[in-house]
């Protein structure tokens, strides 16, 4: 560390200055007579980008949400109608193929990039499958597992006697076939489960599609670059995939995720490899955080995280606090740092009344990092969108409130 004029500055602050002074200095139009290629004025500038972030969790699945059909119509026309704010959009809890193509298709005027799993290029969607989730060969471990050792019990007991007796032949399936199956697992619908209804679930995933989509779809009023989908688990089927849309997007290079959520505090409802859900989250952060690294001062997670730390003053309690303090080492949350109020809120008349135990919870956030050395950032706005009731309905668009954050981000680049 080196002292001038009283102030301590870092050898990397050195360094950047020196560029600053030698690149200065420089008369550029004599570069093209040293030996090598040509170059085209490569002098430093200052390159501007200004983008308006979005996250919103759907909730759009038929039986853990309640109004699923009112919902997803409403979303439609809110999407037709660019009634979505923002640059750059990550939904999640898009659980349904079906759903996802809709809202692609009525984006599309306001945003004309998209991506997610079901995707083979930037804005162009696969064809629908014609093939079956599951095959008959490899469910009829489960089915003779469920009919010998969980017949008599139902409801949550059912649950668990499935996720456990027969964890094996769950997780042999294939994540499509899994996929399908877990629509059951609906946790608003546990306390009613019956093995009729297990097995009724299985026999139309016999006969019907059903393409795992993450639940993510990544939306953009800018091109994307090298947009992949990314499973956490690959190799590895869960009852809920988890994954990550990566993307480059003008200055930023863009995560859109949705980590796992603490659905009993007393018993890990899936299959994966994990024994908590606690485990399993931090697993994903991990993950996550080690994917960004490469690209760490450009990065912007955006998505469900599931995790917040205590807000006594606006009267939200900690969820998965070890997964905030992980990625807080790195990133911080400008939205719970400028608003700081609950995105799944008690309030909401869509969350059951069950969950409302659980008090106000901030889970939906959008990342940016803490040290940005090569660049600079400034925070422009923050704030919660999406919070409104549905016109004529006395209920919110989802479960889940979404978050806007806009930053201005000049970057160091060579031209």
């Amino acid at each position: 560390m080196s002292a001038i004029n009283g102030i301590m500055l870092s050898s990397r602050t050195l360094v950047l200055m020196s560029l600053i002074l030698f690149t200065a200095n420089i008369d550029w139009k004599y570069v093209s007579a040293l030996p090598g290629p040509v170059l085209q004025d490569p002098r430093p500038l200052w390159q501007p980008s200004n983008l308006e972030f979005v996250t919103f969790n759907t909730g759009l699945h038929a039986a853990d949400v309640p109004e699923y059909e009112s919902r997803r119509d409403a979303f439609l026309d809110t999407v037709t109608n660019a009634g979505i704010p923002g640059d750059v959009v990550c939904l999640q809890e898009v659980w349904e193929a079906d759903d996802l193509r809709a809202i692609v298709r009525a984006a599309r005027s306001q945003f004309p990039y998209s991506f997610s799993a079901l995707h083979v290029f930037h804005t162009v969607l696969s064809d629908s499958s014609s093939t079956p989730a599951c095959e008959k060969a490899s469910i009829s471990k489960v089915i003779l597992c469920l009919s010998t050792k969980c017949t008599t019990l139902t409801g949550l007991q059912g649950a668990v006697c499935a996720l456990t007796a027969c964890k094996e032949g769950l997780a042999s399936l294939s994540q499509d076939c899994l996929s399908c199956i877990n629509r059951i697992f609906a946790s608003s619908q546990v306390a009613n489960l019956t093995l009729g209804d297990f097995q009724a679930r299985i026999r139309t995933c016999l006969g019907t599609p059903y393409p795992t989509t993450f639940g993510l779809l990544l939306l953009s009023k800018k091109p994307l670059v090298d947009p992949e989908v990314i499973n956490y688990h690959e190799g590895s089927s869960l009852l809920l995939p988890r994954g990550y849309i990566k993307a480059k997007i003008d200055a930023y290079q863009i995560f859109c995720t949705h980590l796992t959520s603490e659905l009993n505090k007393y018993i890990y409802l899936e299959v994966g490899p994990f024994t908590s859900f606690k485990e399993q989250s931090l697993f994903e952060m991990d993950s996550l955080l080690k994917a960004s690294w490469p690209n760490y001062v450009n990065s912007i997670l955006i998505g469900d995280f599931n995790s917040n730390p205590a807000i006594p003053a606006n009267d939200i309690s900690g969820s998965l606090t070890d997964t905030y303090d992980l990625v807080s080492q790195w990133y911080f949350s400008p939205y719970l740092m400028k608003i700081g109020k609950c995105t799944y809120c008690a309030e909401n008349p869509l969350i059951p009344s069950a969950r409302r135990f659980q008090l106000n919870k901030l889970y939906d956030h959008i990342f940016v990092p803490k040290f940005c050395w090569w660049s600079w950032e400034k925070l422009e706005d923050a704030r919660r969108i999406l919070d409104s009731n549905i016109k004529n309905k006395g209920f919110p668009l989802s479960d889940h409130y979404g978050v806007s954050v806009t930053f201005e981000k000049w970057s160091w680049q060579l031209q």
